[in-house]
């Protein structure tokens, strides 16, 4: 990320406090699963990794971190988006990966053993 300054900036926080709040609620983002972070130097949040909001939510209903009228909110808005629930991501992920295992498989029946030239 470049300077965390520009960024606190951008998100609006263009006060005095602009910068703290700013920090505040990056590490709210990081402890609830929604980014990963690495610091280097002096500037907290140098990398950040975004992760897919449906799978912190489910990891969250897993552990009773977010109250059910929240998440029927998000789904009813997953709806409206035609963004795809988690377990269709799940089921997408494994499909296509039966898939990959199957194009492999087939590949390697499809490949005849050489044959030995003859002199």
């Amino acid at each position: 990320m470049r300077p965390e300054t520009e960024h606190a900036y951008a998100a609006g926080y263009t006060s005095n406090r602009g910068m703290r709040t700013w920090r505040d609620n990056m590490a709210l983002l990081e402890s609830t699963g929604f980014i990963k972070t690495k610091k280097i130097g002096n500037q907290q949040y140098r990398y950040v990794l975004l992760i897919h909001p449906t799978a912190v939510v489910e990891k969250l209903k897993a552990q009773k971190g977010v109250d059910e009228e929240w998440v029927t909110a998000y789904e009813a808005r997953q709806t409206e988006t035609k963004e795809r629930s988690y377990a269709q991501r799940v089921k997408e992920k494994k499909d296509a990966e039966k898939a990959a295992k199957a194009a492999k498989v087939l590949q390697m029946k499809s490949k005849k053993p050489a044959q030995k030239a003859t002199a």
